[in-house]
């Protein structure tokens, strides 16, 4: 009986911890917007968030982009063509970026 009790404890205790170790899914992580990289242009070229909320670009075009930081403190880094990449913003403030292979791919956030 004890070894029954022993063995009932260790396997409750290993699926608690497996259910404490798997994290619920960010609300705060899913995008509010979607800047889609298309035609060599971000689309939309201004768009208006929240502090806290999240961008996701989307390169939809068949060349590699950037969502670069014109002060250069974020960089998507190159995304291949249906790839995606997110940030979120936490403080207010316009920030303005443009593709680190496009230079006249330019486009803005307003974080409020």
């Amino acid at each position: 009986m004890r070894q029954f009790a022993a063995i009932l404890c260790a396997t409750l205790g290993f699926a608690l911890l497996g259910a404490a170790a798997t994290p619920a899914p960010d609300a705060a992580a899913k995008p509010a917007i979607v800047v889609h990289m298309k035609n060599f242009a971000f689309s939309p070229a201004k768009v208006s968030i929240k502090s806290g909320q999240t961008v996701e670009w989307i390169n939809d075009d068949s060349v590699q982009h950037s969502a670069t930081a014109d002060d250069h403190s974020w960089n998507s880094g190159e995304l291949a063509q249906g790839a995606s990449w997110s940030k979120t913003f936490t403080a207010a403030g316009t920030y303005t970026y443009y593709c680190d292979d496009h230079e006249f791919m330019k486009a803005e956030i307003d974080v409020k």
